[in-house]
């Protein structure tokens, strides 16, 4: 399940600003049953792995509404968005511990 939050503020008829947060998190464990190849290391059979995934995405936008109807409507939208994105691999072993982590600011 991911949490997901949003509002969305009427400045009067025509203009709005939107927002969203949404937060996903992925986790996965095992333990190896048969030994290979990982940068140029031999995992042994037994070892634990665990990996991780984590996202965290703001928006914010302003719309502009050109024409409203009742079922539909045609305006302009300036969006923000900020993403925070945590990767990672670890296990019992310190050779194979490994964290990325990326940062995105973006405008659509």
């Amino acid at each position: 399940m991911m949490p997901v939050f949003t509002a969305r503020i009427a400045l009067g008829k025509k203009h709005h600003i939107n927002s969203i947060y949404y937060y996903l998190r992925r986790h996965g464990s095992l333990i190896t049953e048969s030994e290979f190849e990982y940068s140029g290391q031999v995992i042994e059979a037994g070892t634990e792995i665990h990996s991780n995934f984590d996202l965290h995405t703001v928006s914010v936008g302003y719309l502009y509404e050109l024409i409203r109807q009742e079922n539909a409507g045609i305006g302009i939208f300036a969006n923000f968005y900020l993403t925070f994105a945590s990767m990672g691999v670890s296990s019992n072993l310190e050779n194979i511990n490994e964290k990325i982590r990326r940062y995105k600011l973006s405008f659509v």
